[in-house]
């Protein structure tokens, strides 16, 4: 089976453009991988909407707006920020696609009953997803899903990595990868690198921390590290343990 590493690109590092950049470096000089980057909304949407007075609280790495107008100011920063990465790695000479999350059905939102008032995320068809990902093609997939009236919303990048890595597990043998805050290729202490920590105990070592328990107690594989680690040879970096 296949391997595919899984990018959770926090808001701390979507808001750097050098660091997509260096990243965009790492992939055409570090060893060929399989990858797919999964993002939500950055600090520009909340600097566009601090603009105009409106300061939303995030729940679960989701932006509280209240009408439709705030919401289509989200959905638009969302899709603004999937084609800034596209454009980085491309600049780069990267074989990149951009998704939105709502582009082919890939994320849902709906309930048992298929109605929308719950949360469950369903991945539709991901064949043509596979396919590109066998060609070496990263691909950048925004956290937009479509509800079953056809209304857009940005779920957590959380849930969105989960819901695609069940989707995928078939297929590749995936590993979450969560971005070291320090900018190091893993945990470090006084020690040296540590070959594992407890999901529950990762602290200010990464920017979204309930992002990390949440996806590892979901039962995803994952690591943390930086653009250097998960394109050395082997990956350098330190599992999660649930």
């Amino acid at each position: 089976m296949r391997d595919l590493y899984i990018v959770y690109l926090d808001r701390y590092h979507l808001g750097d453009p050098l660091f997509v950049k260096k990243m965009a470096k790492q992939i055409t000089q570090g060893t060929q991988r399989d990858c797919l980057i999964v993002h939500g909304s950055g600090e520009k949407v909340e600097r566009t909407l601090e603009a105009q007075g409106i300061f939303p609280e995030r729940s679960k790495g989701v932006l509280d707006v209240e009408n439709e107008k705030q919401k289509r100011l989200v959905e638009r920063a969302v899709r603004e920020a999937n084609q800034e990465i596209v454009g980085s790695l491309t600049d780069e000479v990267v074989s990149t696609v951009g998704i939105q999350g709502t582009d082919r059905g890939l994320l849902r939102i709906e309930t048992a009953d298929g109605s929308e008032a719950g949360p469950n995320l369903a991945v539709g068809k991901t064949g043509w997803l596979e396919a590109l990902l066998k060609q070496h093609v990263v691909g950048v997939v925004s956290s937009l899903a479509r509800t079953a009236s056809g209304e857009v919303r940005e779920v957590w990048t959380a849930d969105a990595v989960i819901a695609i890595e069940n989707a995928l597990d078939d297929v590749f043998d995936a590993t979450v990868v969560f971005l070291s805050q320090a900018g190091q290729a893993g945990i470090i202490d006084a020690k040296g690198t540590k070959d594992e920590v407890d999901a529950t105990s990762v602290g200010d070592a990464v920017a979204e921390p309930d992002a990390v328990r949440h996806v590892v107690g979901a039962g995803c594989s994952a690591i943390v590290t930086n653009p250097e680690g998960l394109w050395d040879d082997p990956v350098r970096a330190t599992r999660l343990a649930a």
